[in-house]
C-alpha cells in the first residue's frame, strides 16, 4: 500500500488516528481511532455525508469515544502497530478506489471500507 495514493485529508485522518492511539496509550491503531479522527475533523466531508443520511454525529462520536476508553492501555515504551482490522480497512479502501477508477484514496473510500470491514462493535455503533 502506497501512502502517496491517499489524499491529503485521508492521510491526515490516518496520522490523527496514530496520534490518538499514542495519546491514549493504546498499543494498536484501530478502526475506532480512524472513525473518531474522521468525526473530530473540522474538514471532513464524510461528516457531511453522515449528516445527510440522518446520523446523529454527537451520539456516534460518544459511542466511539466509549469504545476507545475501553481499549487496552500500555505504559512505558511500546511499539504502536496497526490492528489487523484497520489494515484490512486500508486495503479495502484502496480496492474501492480502484473499482471506482479513482486515482487517489479518499476519506469516502475509508468510511466505505470501515463499514464493510470494521469490527462488529463498529458496525453495531452505526446500526444502533
Amino acid at each position: 500500500m502506497n501512502i502517496e495514493k491517499f489524499t491529503i485529508n485521508a492521510r491526515s485522518r490516518i496520522a490523527e488516528s496514530q496520534n490518538l492511539a499514542n495519546n491514549l496509550h493504546n498499543p494498536e491503531i484501530t478502526d475506532f481511532h480512524l472513525l473518531y479522527s474522521i468525526l473530530e475533523s473540522s474538514d471532513s466531508v464524510v461528516k457531511e455525508i453522515l449528516l445527510d443520511v440522518w446520523i446523529d454525529l454527537i451520539i456516534l462520536k460518544s459511542r466511539v469515544k466509549k469504545e476507545l476508553e475501553s481499549l487496552p492501555k500500555i505504559e512505558g515504551h511500546y511499539d504502536l502497530r496497526i490492528s489487523y482490522t484497520l489494515n484490512d480497512i486500508l486495503r479495502e479502501a484502496e480496492n474501492i478506489s480502484q473499482k471506482m477508477k479513482d486515482e487517489f484514496i479518499t476519506e469516502e473510500h475509508l468510511i466505505l471500507a470501515l463499514l464493510k470491514f470494521g469490527s462488529e462493535k463498529t458496525k453495531d455503533i452505526f446500526s444502533s
